[in-house]
């Protein structure tokens, strides 16, 4: 699948958001609007595939946790989901 959005390009695998749509309810073309700003945290994402990172940041009034892979154009996303509630007050202390 392939979504393009403010001139950046997003890039997943279906079976990859039907998994992460399944388990928690979060869309990667919802996902795609945390990099809209430069509002989001990002840093490696422990346990994934060399050179995933882990972006959290706002999308739609919620704070996501998006697992991506950078491109030059954009994102590959392999998964994301609501920000836990740690997750969501350490992106509120640092975004801040």
């Amino acid at each position: 699948m392939e979504f393009r959005r403010n001139g950046r390009r997003y890039t997943w695998t279906q079976a990859d958001e039907d998994a992460s749509r399944a388990q928690h309810g979060v869309s990667f073309r919802l996902a795609a609007r945390v990099f809209d700003q430069d509002l989001y945290l990002e840093g490696p994402a422990p346990g994934r595939r060399q050179g995933a990172r882990v972006a959290i940041g706002p999308a739609a009034e919620l704070i996501l946790t998006v697992v991506h892979q950078p491109r030059p154009d954009g994102a590959r996303i392999l998964s994301a989901r609501r920000a836990t509630a740690v997750e969501a007050r350490w992106y509120e202390q640092e975004a801040h």
